[in-house]
């Protein structure tokens, strides 16, 4: 999938790869996670530049926050929680 690019209110840039999972063994689970990198950095997809792995299941809807090499406070989680949903609609 293609990234999606991001600025959230503190200016933090970032790009956020998705990727989609279904699972249909019972119940049908679909699960997005959208990998969290620094936007901008040289090297965007390294290490350094990784802050985490945002997951989002369905059905029950509930995100969790795995950080990276380095962690966004839960306000910043909050904003790239409602900037995804703003750009599944």
């Amino acid at each position: 999938m293609n990234p999606i690019f991001f600025k959230l209110h503190n200016k933090l840039r970032l790009m956020l790869i998705p990727d989609v999972h279904a699972k249909t063994e019972l119940l049908p689970v679909t699960t997005f996670t959208f990998q969290i990198y620094r936007s901008g950095h040289v090297n965007e997809r390294s290490q350094s530049a990784y802050l985490g792995l945002i997951t989002f299941e369905m059905p029950g809807g509930q995100y969790y926050y795995s950080a990276g090499s380095d962690e966004l406070s839960g306000d910043q989680v909050a904003e790239i929680i409602r900037l995804i949903n703003h750009q599944r609609t």
